[in-house]
Order: structure tokens, then sequence, then C-alpha cells
């Protein structure tokens, strides 16, 4: 009796805790599918991402290996138009053992384009979120795993 009580208590709490959470599925987006006036530069890091109503893919200058890399994301609007007016970051972490909260904060390179520098303290697989503000909107993340040499 008191297990079912317990039980049906912290269902309860959950789905109060869930209900004004959204979710968003994002929608892989190959390179080929920029606009033909936006460009990559450096490498793509897989595939890019749609979450809402954003499209956003995230490169890497060089083949991400331990050490100083340099991020960038590129960052569409619904219409395939670059977003200028975000506040964009990239929170950084191995998928296998967490080093922590490491947030970079990146600098508008123009055209949608936001670079950071980040530092891979090992090789391995790592995910990379991209966290992007914009005034009077919720945030949205966008999370890119990959193998770091």
């Amino acid at each position: 009796m008191k297990r079912t009580l317990l039980l049906m208590m912290l269902a309860a709490i959950i789905a109060t805790g869930c209900a004004g959470a959204t979710t968003t599925t994002p929608e892989p987006l190959p390179a080929n599918s920029l606009p033909a006036d936006v460009k990559l530069n450096g490498t793509a890091l897989g595939n890019g991402l749609r979450v809402g109503d954003y499209a956003i893919w995230l490169t890497s200058a060089d083949a991400p290996e331990r050490g100083t890399a340099q991020l960038e994301a590129v960052v569409l609007d619904k219409d395939n138009r670059p977003v200028t007016d975000a506040t964009v970051s990239f929170d950084i972490d191995m998928t296998n053992m967490s080093h922590g909260k490491n947030v970079i904060k990146t600098t508008a390179a123009g055209d949608g384009h936001y670079a950071g520098e980040v530092h891979f303290m090992m090789g391995g697989p790592w995910r990379v979120i991209v966290v992007i503000e914009r005034p009077n909107q919720a945030p949205v993340n966008a999370r890119f795993n990959f193998n770091v040499k």
C-alpha cells in the first residue's frame, strides 16, 4: 500500500514537472541542404540539425584533435536566413566521462556564423550542445556528437 502510494506520488511529481516542457525532435540536415549562398567554414561535424525554427551546423577548422580547436556554428532561421541577433554558446563535454560544466561563449562572425575556441582534454567521444538564445524567445539546444582524436 505504501509502495503504491509512493509510486503514485512520484508519477504525479514527474507529470507536473513535465507539463510545461516542450520537446522538439531534431531533424538531420546534410551539408548539401544548405542554401547556395551559405558556406560552411571548415569541416562539418556530422549533419546539421533542424531544431524548432532553426537550422544549425557545427564545423571545425580542422579535424577535432586533443587540445584547442576553433568551432563555428552556423545558425539559420525557419526561412533559411542567417540569424544575426542571437547569443550562442557551446556546452562541451565527453559523452562517456563528464569533465564538469564547460560552457564557451562564442563571438558573432557575421552572416549567422558564431565562433568559439574550445579545449578537448582528451581523445574520445565528445558532445557539443549549441545553445541559441534570442530576445523574447525560449533558448534552443542542438546536440552534436563526434569523436576527437
